[in-house]
C-alpha cells in the first residue's frame, strides 16, 4: 500500500541531518569545537542541533553536545 511504500522509504536520518551527526560523539563537544570540526557556522549548527535534540538523537549535557544511545 501507499503508506508502506512511505513508512519504508522514510530515512532514519534526514540527510541534512548526517553531515553534523558525523561530527558527533557519545563523550560530548562543545559548540565551538562542532563549528570548527564540520565548518558549520553557529547559526545553522544551532538549528541542526535543535532539530537532532528534538528528534531524540543528540542531548545536551552541561553544555555539549552528543549523541543518544537509542
Amino acid at each position: 500500500s501507499e503508506v508502506n511504500q512511505t513508512v519504508l522509504s522514510a530515512s532514519p536520518l534526514e540527510p541534512h541531518l548526517q553531515p553534523l551527526m558525523m561530527h558527533l560523539d557519545w563523550t560530548g563537544q562543545s559548540v565551538d569545537t562542532l563549528v570548527e570540526s564540520s565548518g558549520i557556522d553557529v547559526a545553522t549548527l544551532s538549528g541542526l542541533l535543535m532539530e537532532l535534540e528534538l528528534s531524540g538523537l543528540v542531548t545536551q549535557v552541561n553544555g555539549l553536545y552528543q549523541r543518544c544511545r537509542v
